[in-house]
């Protein structure tokens, strides 16, 4: 007798849990569009979050290679040792000069 009210507990067990997996299933089912809703609203809230942290880490980076670096004149220095010919003031100032108008252009 114990183990007939064992066995019939068990079965109702199992019974009960697969009829309410259904029952979730279809309350799930039932309206697919606030599923899709509720969904797009996470997964572009997501996309958002990643995005900050994304800028803000590259921004962290970018001001850490920054500090970290050799001063200008260094890099001036190594720069002309590389290549010992380079420009004239004059080729470069007229390239900021056109670099200048350029911007310029393109802000219109």
């Amino acid at each position: 007798m114990e183990f007939d009210s064992a066995l019939k507990q068990l079965l109702e067990k199992e019974t009960r849990q697969s009829t309410r997996v259904i029952y979730m299933l279809w309350d799930i089912l039932k309206e697919p569009t606030k599923i899709l809703q509720a969904l797009g609203d996470k997964v572009t809230k997501r996309g958002r979050e990643r995005y900050i942290v994304g800028r803000v880490k590259g921004l962290h980076d970018f001001w850490d290679d920054l500090s970290n670096s050799p001063p200008s004149n260094i890099m001036r220095t190594q720069f002309n040792r590389l290549f010992p010919k380079r420009s004239e003031d004059k080729t470069w100032e007229s390239g900021r000069k056109l670099a200048e108008a350029v911007n310029a252009g393109l802000s219109l």
